[in-house]
């Protein structure tokens, strides 16, 4: 007697389960915490060589989303308390490059920001929050079950919170993408930060962690930096679920002071067409200045660019 073959449809159908099933599982799309790539649930990955400004990077996605701010091209739709939770720096260090970047935007404090630094991390048994620690996953679990409020977890960085962890072996990892996942149902969108390897094309270790994610946004100095500029850099997206076109189009971030003990951001979307047409001015002998003028950019910035195509 030959082995019948069903369907996937006829063993639901057996097991007694409902035939519909499918179609509950149809559900509205979620608003965006910040389009078009931050969703409730979604799994980000942000990462660069060191020094190239990661955290204050991500530091800027938190205070625009808590203030409802746009990022350059990015929107915030739905302000959250978020959790960040870092694995090196000390907690006054941490608290005082937030606060510097408040000072230019005057935050309303309407949503919380809970910060647990390398300094306060300690778990009940004193050891520093690690995240392939069974115990240490629960409790994070379980603080934002308990606060739910907070629909955004921050962690800065992977390196700095798996400590002995091997990066090479994708086993090692796995209990910590379980980890990630099991946040998806309480609608926790997760940003973890990361370095880049050696050679700063590709996230350092197993790419087996990086299955699982929606985004990963890599940050890098642009053509032509110089140490002067500071935190400057050029961001892309190299894995996005969902989304295309425009919504994946790169642009320039600085972070810059803005006065005293106050820090801003600086968002530059440098099309192919701006590029042009400044190379192009500068080929007919218009002087910078006058480039700056015309395509209303600073002097600075069209020497930037121009750096940046020689």
């Amino acid at each position: 007697m030959s082995e019948e073959k069903l369907s996937p449809y006829d063993v639901i159908d057996r097991c007694g389960m409902d035939t519909d099933l499918l179609s509950t599982l149809i559900c509205e799309e979620p608003q965006p915490i910040m389009s078009p790539w931050l969703f409730p649930g979604s799994l980000s990955m942000i990462y660069a060589r060191r020094g190239v400004g990661k955290s204050f990077f991500v530091m800027s996605i938190v205070e625009a989303i808590l203030n409802g701010l746009p990022l350059g091209p990015w929107t915030t739709h739905q302000r959250t308390d978020i959790l960040y939770l870092d694995g090196e720096n000390q907690a006054y260090n941490l608290r005082k490059r937030f606060l510097a970047l408040e000072k230019s935007i005057g935050r309303s404090y309407e949503h919380k920001l809970h910060l647990e630094a390398a300094t306060t991390t300690q778990r009940l048994d004193e050891t520093p929050l690690q995240l392939h620690i069974a115990r240490h996953r629960e409790q994070i679990y379980d603080w934002l079950c308990r606060h739910k409020s907070y629909g955004l977890l921050v962690m800065d960085n992977l390196s700095a919170l798996t400590q002995g962890l091997d990066e090479i072996q994708k086993s090692e990892f796995d209990p910590i993408n379980g980890f990630l996942l099991s946040l998806r149902s309480l609608d926790v969108a997760v940003i973890y930060i990361h370095h880049s390897g050696k050679t700063g094309k590709t996230p350092r270790g197993t790419s087996g962690r990086e299955d699982i994610l929606d985004n990963i946004i890599k940050l890098e100095h642009t053509k032509g930096y110089r140490e002067i500029d500071g935190a400057r850099f050029r961001i892309s997206f190299e894995k996005a679920r969902h989304i295309y076109g425009d919504d994946v189009k790169s642009f320039i971030f600085q972070i810059v002071a803005n006065g005293e003990d106050s820090l801003t951001w600086i968002v530059d979307d440098v099309t192919a067409d701006l590029k042009a047409t400044v190379v192009k001015l500068k080929m007919d002998g218009i002087k910078v200045n006058e480039i700056a003028k015309r395509v209303n950019r600073s002097s600075a910035r069209i020497s930037q660019i121009l750096s940046e195509v020689d």
